[in-house]
């Protein structure tokens, strides 16, 4: 090999110890964050699960639920009986066009 090839695959070499030291000192600062986080991460779980008890994980608005629930059923048959309706009488586009032109 000449002696230009050398240095250069010298210089690759270089940089490449650099990269990795400056990926390990990432890696180094990353998991350190890690730890404390999930340090951190326990403490709050045990102020958060006061409210909930153990034999339901979360407390759910049931009678909102069931009420949202049959808000939903009427609209749904409404809207059935309105799409029935209009075609058992025969209204189409061309009546929706007919009106628009009046």
């Amino acid at each position: 090999m000449s002696s230009k090839k050398k240095l250069l695959n010298q210089q690759k070499y270089l940089r490449r110890l650099n990269e990795l030291k400056k990926a390990s000192a990432r890696v180094d600062t990353r998991i350190m964050t890690k730890d404390s986080e999930k340090e951190k991460r326990e403490e709050t779980k045990t102020t958060k699960t006061s409210y909930v008890s153990d034999s339901n994980k979360y407390q759910l608005p049931i009678n909102e639920i069931k009420k949202d629930l049959k808000k939903n059923l009427i609209f749904a048959i409404f809207s059935i009986l309105l799409v029935v309706g209009l075609k058992i009488s025969g209204f189409g586009f061309e009546q929706v066009k007919h009106l628009m032109n009046l």
